[in-house]
């Protein structure tokens, strides 16, 4: 069974936590969540709804065993690109989406990858490891 798990990125402080839940939603666009700090120690913090964006385990490991989560951006060893991890609705499935060499993306079947992947940042702290270098 695929564990659940999920990671914040807080827009204000420009910061990725693991999540270890969120208390409340409150009608005003303000919610709780909950994190551990580098010490180990249950954090609280309150934000608004629009400056978090929260990310999904895939449930899978890269070749290092890092966890591979939505919004993670990745080598692929096998085909000498990157592109970073994105869930399709119409699929209902995380997403191997390699940037080609004119700017676009394609979008790979995760599974037939992963064993070849490495994380490298993810796509709100690192979105620069995306560029085409020339």
């Amino acid at each position: 069974m695929r564990e659940i798990k999920f990671r914040a990125f807080d827009k204000r402080s420009r910061v990725m936590v693991q999540l270890i839940g969120v208390r409340e939603t409150y009608n005003d666009g303000w919610a709780d969540y909950f994190y551990r700090s580098e010490d180990d120690e249950m954090q609280l913090c309150r934000a608004k709804i629009e400056d978090i964006e929260m990310t999904q385990y895939t449930g899978l490991k890269d070749k290092n065993g890092i966890e591979i989560y939505e919004g993670d951006i990745v080598n692929c060893i096998e085909c000498e690109c990157c592109g970073y991890i994105g869930w399709n609705d119409s699929e209902a499935g995380f997403y191997f989406n390699i940037l080609l060499e004119d700017g676009r993306y394609e979008e790979e079947q995760l599974y037939d990858y992963v064993d070849e992947l490495e994380v490298i940042g993810n796509i709100y702290e690192n979105k620069d490891l995306l560029k085409i270098s020339k």
